[in-house]
């Protein structure tokens, strides 16, 4: 079996247009009534809300962006207990998200093509409700020609299976168990940077530190890659 892992890293939306329509909808409590009292709860708590709301888009794959694409490969040799037998771990950040994306599929095809489909499979981490879905949107939203094995996302979730291995429905106790990746590594003895976290992408972005970023992509795939090494040795074919 060969399995890509894939984590992405996201940005809140830059569009002026999309930006001003989410402060437009950021209204004060309708208990609200005198004008002094609005006007200050927009330079209060209503600009932070705002604020809020813009950078949650980057959890939103219809308006945020991908500012990385870390895409590991692993190779599970189902005659030997299911050990990995070789791996590796590429990323692209280079380039306004169109070529991100479009070099991240390139590596994609890359590495499936010849390769019969009942033996490839797709890991990471809140795999089927952010990254691939969010993936998806960005691509057809530039009109962007994506890998089938992205494209499956929009089977049902009966379906899916064995070709996805999501570690936060492996391991959550049931599907609203948000397990975080840092818990499960520090409950398997993982190393784990958390040095950063998603909650700073942006920040490093505005920074220009883009290799800050594609490290932590790529530490999040290592751990994924470690995990399901964990869950594959220890399950039946």
């Amino acid at each position: 079996m060969n399995i890509l892992v894939i984590d992405i890293e996201t940005l809140p939306t830059t569009n002026p247009v999309i930006i001003q329509n989410i402060v437009d909808n950021v209204k004060p409590p309708s208990n609200y009534k005198k004008s002094d009292v609005i006007r200050d709860w927009y330079k209060t708590t209503g600009r932070e809300l705002q604020q809020n709301a813009v950078m949650k888009t980057a959890l939103n794959g219809l308006y945020g962006s991908v500012v990385c694409i870390s895409i590991g490969f692993m190779f599970i040799d189902y005659m030997n207990n299911n050990s990995v037998e070789s791996m590796s771990v590429n990323s692209f950040s280079k380039g306004d998200e169109p070529a991100i994306i479009k070099d991240a599929y390139a590596y994609i095809d890359t590495l499936i093509r010849g390769v019969d489909s009942s033996q490839i499979g797709i890991a990471g981490h809140n795999l089927l409700a952010f990254d691939l879905p969010f993936l998806l949107r960005r691509s057809m939203i530039h009109r962007i020609k994506f890998p089938s094995i992205i494209a499956r996302t929009s089977l049902k979730p009966a379906n899916r299976s064995p070709y996805y291995y999501d570690t936060m429905r492996i391991f959550g106790s049931d599907y609203k168990d948000m397990v975080s990746l840092k818990d499960l590594c520090h409950a398997f003895l993982i190393d784990f940077d958390d040095s950063v976290n998603g909650s700073m992408v942006f920040d490093l972005y505005q920074e220009g530190r883009i290799a800050d970023i594609v490290t932590h992509c790529e530490n999040d795939v290592n751990a994924v890659i470690q995990l399901l090494s964990t869950y594959l040795s220890l399950s039946t074919n």
